[in-house]
């Protein structure tokens, strides 16, 4: 299922490290790194890479309650049908 806490952390402008099943990758698109969630080694990889980049800390990215609700509505709408 969806997990608002994806939604949470994109408008809270902070670093993101996600599955790349289901439809996080469409809800995240640009604003997040995708990981296979069976590669432990990989979700490992990618935390320590946003931990090292600074930069990802504070995303510079316009992004609102209303985008974010938009992205979850077309994903469920395109993945429902």
């Amino acid at each position: 299922g969806f997990g608002f806490s994806l939604a949470e952390a994109i408008t809270m402008r902070v670093p993101i490290v996600a599955s790349n099943a289901s439809v996080y990758p469409e809800i995240v698109k640009d604003t997040s790194l995708l990981v296979d969630p069976e590669n432990i080694e990989a979700i490992a990889d990618m935390i320590n890479k946003q931990l090292i980049d600074r930069k990802k800390t504070s995303l510079n990215i316009d992004i609102s309650w209303e985008k974010v609700a938009n992205r979850v509505y077309r994903a469920l709408e395109k993945n429902l049908k």
